[in-house]
């Protein structure tokens, strides 16, 4: 089994993370340490990194990664309404609030642990249909042309629906229109401002909601 491809990291990269770093309310060790080498000991290029600290630059860009990822479910958490929240998306929504440093890395945790749940409950259902078709060899094959039938319509489906939902998002933002598409969506989630996040928010709710959502 091929194992993950190593990691390459450039100073463009150490800077990004020491940006992210200083924006978050509390750091994680190797976060800290980071900074650290930075600030304490002038480490302004990964030139002057002993091996020991570019290790601790990889931890934390893989932090960073998590971090990303929890965020977004975080987000749909919070734009979720409480009334439909789950037990655990209900704690992490009143932990966020509370602004004490084991309240903030206790909310990360449960994020980590939804996320884990997400990812095991589709692992099972992918195993219980190979399970099904080494059980049954002789229709394998209808099975199989069956599923990419299904998957195409599913996901005609979902290209519709977003499709209608990006041009909403589009619309409702003050990017130029000129720009290409790609590049107006990503400013759009990346700076956008707290008033344009409610209106996103709506959005979501919106077709969170929607009877034609095939996500549901």
């Amino acid at each position: 089994m091929a194992g993950r491809k190593p990691l390459t990291l450039t100073d463009s990269d150490y800077f990004e993370l020491l940006r992210h770093i200083r924006q978050l309310p509390f750091k994680r060790k190797c976060e800290q340490k980071l900074t650290d080498l930075f600030e304490d000991e002038e480490k302004s290029s990964l030139t002057s990194f002993s091996a020991d600290d570019y290790e601790v630059l990889k931890k934390c860009r893989y932090e960073q990664n998590a971090f990303n990822k929890r965020q977004i479910l975080l987000q749909l958490i919070l734009a979720t309404d409480p009334s439909k929240r789950t037990t655990l998306e209900s704690k992490v929504a009143l932990l966020r609030n509370q602004g004490q440093i084991d309240a903030y890395f206790a909310m990360h945790d449960t994020l980590d642990l939804l996320l884990r749940k997400n990812r095991t409950a589709a692992a099972e259902k992918i195993a219980v249909k190979k399970a099904d078709m080494a059980l049954n060899p002789k229709i394998e094959k209808d099975e199989r042309k069956d599923e990419r039938k299904d998957e195409r319509k599913q996901r005609d489906s979902e290209n519709y629906f977003l499709g209608a939902y990006v041009k909403k998002l589009l619309e409702s933002s003050n990017v130029s229109p000129n720009s290409p598409l790609i590049r107006r969506l990503a400013i759009i989630f990346d700076a956008a401002e707290p008033a344009k996040r409610t209106r996103y928010f709506d959005l979501y709710n919106e077709a969170n909601s929607d009877p034609r959502n095939p996500f549901n």
